[in-house]
């Protein structure tokens, strides 16, 4: 009996697949997608001025780069990344491939595979994870002139738009660089700028060029709300963003640069927006940092003008201890203070800086809110670095931990800076610029 029920089982399935065999129509989806890898890399490929391209990881920044593709496989790329990059084309290769959906490859090491590299030391990204970009790419969407992509792996958003002749020998001249430059210069004047909705509210916007993103912070009745989107420096004169800021009558999906004046002007709905400047601070700095503004960073190797006398003391002390430990000739020009409001993390990072290499050391402290003030305690060194400076760092840790710092606005230079006063140790007050 098993062996007939065997029988049966064997020729039922044989039937069902002549029956399937029989009744299939229409093109077999291999085929599909063969013709759409042909067509997509025609698309790529034709482009004669290339394109501008903007580069989103999933976890926030945002990148700029121009792809210029040719029937070789080969492609020749510039990136905002930093000055090198932005000036010195990288040509590799590519390919494209149909898995599920037709992907697009970097497959040799590109200025895409900087943000994806996993070693700390490339970028200062995160250990495993680079900035959590891609250089494989799933196709998503097409059309005339634009392409739209996501990462296989982080899920970064990647924009393809055909450039022109005018912004190709731009990017080819770097243009990427002058764009960075502008958004410097307009950053060192611009007092506390915003844009004004119809209604009246004033919304905060900052661009900050260590991170990458652009930050809009306004109070909506009596609530505090924050949207931060990724930029990309792009073509002529141009900072696109991730996405539309969209609030009352605003929608804001790119700023322009003024490459002769150094201004900046928000795009919104098609139109031109001014960002305005107000004379005083449009909302508290404790309410912000780890907000809009990022991180303070402070001088180490001058005092300034209006810090204390206790931290001048912590800071000279730790200099000395810090100078005897390492290599003659070795300077440490700067402590930036990096928030995280998420996790509650202030990361102390002392810059080391040895001819013409910038090294980190980094403290970790977490902070709880006491009202305005914030409470910070010291939890450990980060790597390296930072165990091998910690005993000279000490004088600055104490300085730290456990102490109820206040921050405020400095008002008395051009550029917009803050002061940390621990108001449990007398004279610990430093100052530095925001970023």
């Amino acid at each position: 009996m098993k062996k007939y029920i065997a029988w049966i089982i064997l020729s039922l399935l044989v039937l069902c697949y002549a029956c399937k065999k029989n009744e299939f129509e229409g093109e077999r989806p291999d085929k599909k997608l063969g013709e759409a890898l042909v067509s997509f890399e025609k698309t790529l490929v034709s482009a004669e001025h290339g394109w501008k391209a903007h580069l989103y990881p999933d976890r926030g920044r945002g990148f700029g780069f121009y792809l210029k593709f040719n029937d070789k496989n080969r492609v020749t790329m510039y990136s905002d990344i930093n000055n090198a990059t932005g000036t010195t084309s990288k040509e590799s290769s590519f390919r494209l491939k149909a898995v599920t959906t037709p992907a697009l490859y970097f497959d040799t090491y590109s200025y895409m595979h900087l943000l994806a590299d996993p070693d700390p030391a490339i970028l200062n990204g995160v250990p495993g994870w680079g900035m959590f970009s891609d250089f494989e790419f799933n196709f998503k969407k097409l059309s005339a002139d634009t392409i739209e992509l996501v990462g296989s792996l982080s899920k970064s958003k990647l924009v393809l738009v055909k450039a022109n002749a005018e912004e190709s020998a731009a990017y080819s001249n770097g243009n990427l660089n002058n764009l960075r430059t502008v958004a410097e210069n307009y950053n060192k004047t611009a007092r506390f700028p915003y844009l004004n909705t119809k209604s009246g509210v004033r919304v905060s916007t900052a661009l900050n060029l260590v991170t990458k993103e652009v930050s809009f912070v306004y109070i909506n009745g009596s609530k505090l709300e924050t949207k931060i989107l990724g930029f990309a420096f792009s073509g002529l004169n141009e900072i696109v963003l991730k996405e539309a800021f969209v609030f009352d009558d605003l929608h804001v999906e790119k700023f322009v640069l003024g490459l002769n004046d150094n201004t900046v002007v928000a795009m919104n709905a098609g139109q031109r927006l001014p960002i305005q400047s107000a004379a005083e601070p449009i909302l508290p700095l404790n309410k912000i940092l780890g907000v809009q503004y990022m991180s303070i960073v402070v001088p180490m190797e001058q005092a300034v003008v209006g810090s204390g006398a206790e931290f001048n003391t912590r800071r000279t002390a730790f200099l000395t201890a810090a100078r005897s430990a390492l290599a003659a000739g070795t300077i440490f020009p700067q402590m930036n203070l990096v928030f995280d409001i998420k996790e509650q993390v202030l990361v102390v990072n002392q810059i080391i800086r040895q001819g013409f290499n910038n090294f980190s050391a980094l403290y970790i402290f977490t902070y709880r809110m006491d009202g305005d003030q914030f409470v910070l305690n010291y939890e450990q060194p980060l790597y390296g670095n930072a165990e091998v400076l910690e005993n000279a760092f000490k004088p600055i840790i104490e300085g730290f931990h456990q102490g109820k710092f206040e921050f405020n606005y400095d008002l008395t230079a051009t550029q917009i800076r803050a002061s940390g006063e621990n108001k449990n140790l007398a004279g610990f007050k430093f100052i530095g610029e925001l970023n």
